[in-house]
């Protein structure tokens, strides 16, 4: 075989090679491309998806949730309290509520020992009131909030209001009701008569 020969040889394998080479890269090019188109369908399919699965619900009648012991650390029930009310509770390590959500009112209550109510966020009516209660269960402080102003009330050991700063009410015990203004500041004795007020 002579040098021209082997030359043109060389070059058909050249141009062979070459075509080989052109069609592997198409190939290449469309399976990637598929597989792009693939995914790109999945994920549309799966957004479209998506709002179908956030319609699902979960109906019980409680939710319980539980601590590694065993120990239940909150709770979403009925509270039964005449009506059927829900309420969603928090609980210490002893099992005592320290934080219920509830509707009664609506009301937001802290807790101190033995689940006693300590203070007390409700809603009654035109009425947003917030109650500090002492360990014996009495209501020491009242803020309140009304259509007729707002009022700040004092009470002592025995529950008894000794002092009120805002709008307030007396009553006389032949049962006459004597209104103040939200610019009051009443100081009562221990039987509840008023023994000093502002403006006089």
């Amino acid at each position: 075989m002579t040098t021209e020969e082997r030359l043109e040889t060389l070059e058909r394998e050249l141009i062979r090679a070459k075509r080989r080479d052109r069609w592997l890269l198409v190939g290449i090019g469309l399976a990637v491309m598929g597989g792009f188109l693939g995914w790109t369908g999945t994920a549309v399919t799966a957004h479209g998806q998506a709002p179908a699965q956030a319609q699902k619900e979960i109906r019980a009648n409680a939710f319980i949730l539980e601590d590694d012991k065993g120990q239940v650390r909150a709770r979403l029930h009925l509270l039964f309290s005449g009506r059927r009310l829900p309420s969603l509770e928090l609980l210490d390590e002893k099992g005592e509520v320290g934080v219920r959500l509830s509707m009664f009112g609506p009301a937001l209550v802290l807790s101190g020992a033995n689940s006693e109510s300590r203070a007390v966020l409700s809603v009654l009516g035109d009425i947003t009131m917030l109650n500090l209660v002492d360990a014996s269960g009495n209501v020491r402080t009242e803020l309140s909030v009304f259509n007729a102003g707002s009022s700040l009330k004092l009470s002592d050991a025995k529950g008894k209001v000794r002092a009120t700063l805002g709008a307030a009410e007396t009553e006389t015990p032949d049962g006459r009701t004597t209104s103040y203004p939200e610019s009051s500041l009443l100081l009562f004795g221990p039987d509840g008569k008023v023994i000093w007020q502002a403006p006089r």
